[in-house]
């Protein structure tokens, strides 16, 4: 049953008709799983769940670390990366049950590179264009891209720390911080932006697999289209906002938020000062902000929630506006959370999970955009279990990784949940 918002205050009147009870499975401590919908329903397809052993993985809530995922292998399935004190290994679907497709212990060489139980992994993308996901690793002597294949992991680069270390047209002052990764230039590779404490840059991988600059240093204290650069500054990719085929970064600080495409040409999206206005959503430094494409245009956008409600924001030349938006309180609602699901459905549009608390009730709530509103797909109560995840409060899981297709054969992408017990 599809719910718009303008049925969505007698929906609610009726919960108890509708949904009826909870329905709580036997009690286990699930660790991490995927969710899918199916006939219009959000439900668990996979979960792993404490004490479980995936092909010689031991499944540990104390001390598993999960992601980050990408399709290392380029089957077109997605894979996750999971760590314990023991090492390193990536776990898929076979499209049966969940399988561990690799494993390695702390200390063993990958190459030339010596992974280490102190070893940070940053995060995954493709960072050559062969297709295939590969993982950023840095350590106190240095950084490597990792290819992780069945064979044993191969090192694609590896860049030692120094005082002044050089990523081709500008040099690191001491070690290196890796600030996000994204595809800045629309190249199909993906870009690091990293930083130390003069400034930042992005750097990528060239055709002879080399670390180099993709864009100038940006030094602190300098302005970047208007924004003033601090190493305070919150980055975040945020999609490809305007359609120009490369990633954007939202700048957020005390002051306010700031889309920009950056590199060597750089383009200013839009953005203001908290208490500004884009069309009718003010800012303020108490939203919360996530990105996809919520309405199916091929373009990503902000999703916002504020203590009035949910809005998105959209790119129109040189700045922000207002595209979708819910006031919650005129529904009696009081909201606890977004958080971003993907295009879970096929219909190019990012599902977003919302959790809500309306007269006595806690809910789940999946919501698409619908022109200038927000249709809501699925409502239920919280706990409820559904196929093999139990949808607790939402302080007991996070989405990790969404828009995936991690179960081949299956119609449909999956997003990967990982409950809180379990760090990440």
């Amino acid at each position: 049953m599809r719910f718009f918002p303008h049925n969505l205050a007698a929906g609610l009147s009726l919960l108890p008709f509708f949904l009826g009870t909870p329905s709580i499975a036997p009690a286990q401590t699930q660790v991490f799983g995927l969710v899918g919908i199916e006939a219009n329903q959000l439900v668990g397809i996979a979960t792993a769940y404490d004490g479980d052993v995936i092909d010689g993985w031991v499944v540990d809530r104390r001390n598993n670390h999960i992601g980050p995922v990408g399709d290392f292998d380029g089957d077109g399935s997605m894979e996750v990366v999971i760590r314990s004190p023991w090492g390193i290994g990536v776990i898929g679907h076979d499209g049966t049950r969940l399988r561990t497709e690799l494993g390695y212990s702390h200390g063993t060489w990958f190459g030339a590179w010596n992974f280490s139980a102190t070893d940070v992994i940053h995060g995954a993308g493709d960072f050559n264009g062969d297709g295939r996901d590969e993982i950023i690793i840095t350590s106190s002597w240095g950084m490597t891209v990792l290819r992780l294949q069945a064979g044993g992991p191969v090192p694609l680069v590896i860049h030692a720390n120094s005082a002044s270390g050089t990523w081709g047209s500008w040099s690191s002052n001491g070690t290196p911080r890796i600030r996000l990764i994204a595809d800045t230039d629309g190249d199909n590779k993906a870009e690091i932006l990293v930083s130390d404490n003069l400034g930042m840059g992005l750097i990528g991988m060239n055709t002879s697999g080399a670390l180099v600059s993709n864009s100038p240093k940006f030094f602190y204290g300098n302005y970047i289209l208007g924004w003033s650069l601090s190493p305070l500054d919150s980055l975040t990719s945020v999609g490809d906002m305007n359609g120009d085929g490369r990633d954007d970064i939202l700048f957020q600080s005390g002051w306010g938020i700031s889309v920009k495409s950056i590199g060597y040409s750089n383009l200013d999206i839009g953005g203001g000062a908290f208490g500004s206005w884009f069309g009718g959503w003010v800012i303020g430094n108490d939203n919360s902000i996530l990105s996809g494409d919520i309405d199916g245009d091929g373009k990503s956008e902000l999703m916002l929630k504020s203590p009035w409600g949910i809005g998105s924001l959209g790119s129109v030349p040189g700045t922000l506006t207002m595209e979708s938006g819910l006031y919650l309180g005129a529904l009696g609602l009081t909201d606890t959370g977004i958080q971003m699901l993907g295009d879970l459905d096929l219909d190019n549009r990012s599902e977003v999970l919302m959790s809500l608390s309306a007269f006595g009730f806690n809910l789940y709530a999946t919501l698409e955009a619908s022109g200038s509103a927000f249709a809501v797909n699925d409502l239920f109560i919280n706990p409820t279990d559904r196929g093999s995840w139990l949808f607790d409060p939402p302080n007991r899981f996070t989405v990790v990784g969404g828009n995936g297709h991690f179960i081949p054969g299956r119609f449909g992408k999956e997003a990967l949940v990982v409950s809180f017990s379990t760090p990440w």
